[in-house]
């Protein structure tokens, strides 16, 4: 139970870096 609760919290912060990084290379693509 532990485990699996450990690893959707990984995969959830994984999501979140991976969103923000996405979002800010489109960001600079609309500027650039």
């Amino acid at each position: 139970m532990s485990i699996n609760k450990k690893l959707i919290f990984l995969l959830s912060i994984v999501g979140i870096c991976i969103a923000a990084c996405t979002k800010e290379k489109i960001d600079r693509r609309e500027e650039g």
